[in-house]
């Protein structure tokens, strides 16, 4: 009797749930004309729009594809959102940047952010107080005035790089990684880190659990029905569970790397690093212990995997387009000091290939706002549609091409302009100045002493090179170092930095 209830009462409760959907569809549907008016977009279905018609995974060609038919402004509805595509840089300059103030805020992001990561990652956070102060610290410790406190670090790490690909070429994606990690770990937590230890793993793990969501606006059906959340009992939120364990092992992660840097100072040791910097500066703003961890996290997680990225696209551009590589190991050879065509390079694979995600991070405006003849309403999500934009003929000729040349001009040394790799206006990344150190002497060292080709018969997909992929290579490539006399220089210079993880 007792189980007949209890299937009563579910029943009841998925009836009552379902209906409340149906009437939020119905209000929806029937919702009056308003004074608002948008770009056209591609034609949708009903309550999920486009949702269905954007991939989950490399969306980039169908951007590209909506861009070139509609324009520099394009709408797309998501679920129940409305998202507005920006198609050029004037676009995404005029609004995201030059009217910043308005389209400064994040759309809600009721899984990834709200219980995945418990309210606190401050990439994804809106327009709050805790937010500017967040973004205030951020950029107080990672400002350029403080990258000489990091080139040690950048130093040994690239070394080691360059030992592990000539050793093991083979697991380059591997190398990559754990540069990438070591680096950023030893700015935030002031120490090295290797892909055995199992908190670093675990690290990768949880980074891989955020970003799934977010490589694509479709990744993830309930984001874009935010309301869900608000309205389902929570015996019915299927996406509960794996997000709250996915925040526990998060919590746990953090945990345990700042007690590690506790117990070094109490042993001692004097790191210079973020994290300690976040944790005195937690206390004068007022955030508990969870926040302070969010933030020195964020910055590892955003440093680590979009430069392991970078660096694989780096390696598919060598493969594919050889010409450029020479060019840049002439510069190498002659002129070691000043290295413009390796900046270049660093802006080239930045617009080639935007990074991780193929439209940069959401914005929601926080007015009403007319642009045009359009009128948008406040919460409007935008966002800018990078790939359409760094493949757009009229801004880049010979779009598809990996052509440094093309930023050997007079803003060459202004490193966020003439792409969006580091996104614009007031939520520009912070650490771009430590990301960009960290591309420069990994770029160099590896085209000075490597040759890169295609393996004969695995012809490197450039639309597809996968994000996220650690435990297994995003394609098949040839490394080989250039000469004998290059074998000579990384055992010299490289093999002391590199054996520790031999």
């Amino acid at each position: 009797m007792a189980l007949l209830d209890s299937l009563r009462s579910q029943n009841s409760l998925l009836l009552a749930t379902v209906g409340a959907l149906v009437l939020l569809v119905v209000v929806v549907l029937l919702k009056p004309r308003t004074k608002y008016r948008y770009p056209p977009g591609p034609k949708g279905i009903p309550v999920f729009g486009n949702l269905f018609q954007l991939p989950p995974a490399y969306p980039g060609a169908k951007l590209i594809e909506w861009g070139k038919q509609y324009g520099d402004l394009f709408t797309v509805q998501l679920g129940a959102r409305r998202w507005v595509f920006l198609n050029s840089s004037e676009t995404a300059r005029e609004l995201l940047d030059r009217r910043g103030r308005l389209y400064i805020s994040r759309p809600e992001f009721p899984v990834t952010q709200d219980i995945l990561s418990g309210g606190k990652r401050i990439v994804m956070m809106g327009h709050t107080q805790r937010w500017r102060d967040l973004r205030k610290i951020m950029h107080q410790l990672l400002m350029a005035s403080n990258s000489e406190t990091y080139k040690p670090f950048q130093d040994v790490e690239s070394r080691a790089l360059v030992w592990q690909y000539f050793k093991r070429p083979d697991e380059f994606y591997k190398h990559g990684a754990r540069f990438a990690n070591s680096v950023i770990f030893s700015v935030v937590f002031g120490r090295r880190t290797s892909m055995e230890d199992e908190n670093v793993r675990l690290l990768f793990s949880t980074i891989d659990d955020f970003l799934e969501t977010q490589t694509s606006p479709s990744a993830a059906l309930v984001e874009q029905f935010p309301w869900v959340v608000k309205i389902l009992p929570r015996p019915l939120q299927w996406f509960r569970p794996k997000a709250e364990r996915s925040y526990r092992k998060t919590i746990g992660v953090y945990t345990a790397f700042f007690e590690d840097m506790e117990r070094r100072i109490q042993q001692g040791e004097n790191p210079e690093c973020f994290a300690r910097g976040m944790a005195d500066l937690a206390e004068k703003y007022g955030f508990d212990k969870a926040q302070a961890y969010f933030a020195a996290g964020s910055i590892i997680e955003a440093g680590s995997d979009t430069t392991r990225n970078q660096l694989n696209i780096m390696l598919a551009a060598a493969a594919k387009y050889p010409a450029w590589v020479a060019n840049a190991q002439k510069q190498l050879d002659e002129d070691w000091d000043r290295l413009p065509y390796i900046v270049a390079v660093i802006k080239e694979t930045l617009r080639w290939r935007p990074n991780m995600t193929a439209s940069g991070v959401p914005r929601a405006l926080i007015e009403d706002d007319t642009y045009r003849d359009f009128v948008f309403e406040k919460g409007t999500v935008f966002v800018y549609n990078h790939f359409a934009i760094s493949h757009n003929e009229q801004e880049f000729p010979q779009n598809e091409v990996f052509l440094p040349e093309r930023f050997l001009n007079d803003d060459l040394q202004e490193l966020l302009k003439g792409h969006l790799g580091f996104g614009t206006g007031r939520r520009v990344c912070p650490g771009w100045h430590v990301a960009t150190r960290n591309m420069f002497i990994a770029f160099s060292r590896l085209l000075y002493c490597f040759d890169f080709k295609e393996v004969p018969g695995a012809p490197i997909d450039v639309w597809k090179i996968d994000p996220l992929a650690h435990a297994r290579p995003p394609f098949e490539i040839q490394i080989t170092p250039r000469s004998e006399e290059h074998v000579r220089l990384i055992e010299r210079e490289c093999g002391q930095a590199g054996q520790e993880f031999a």
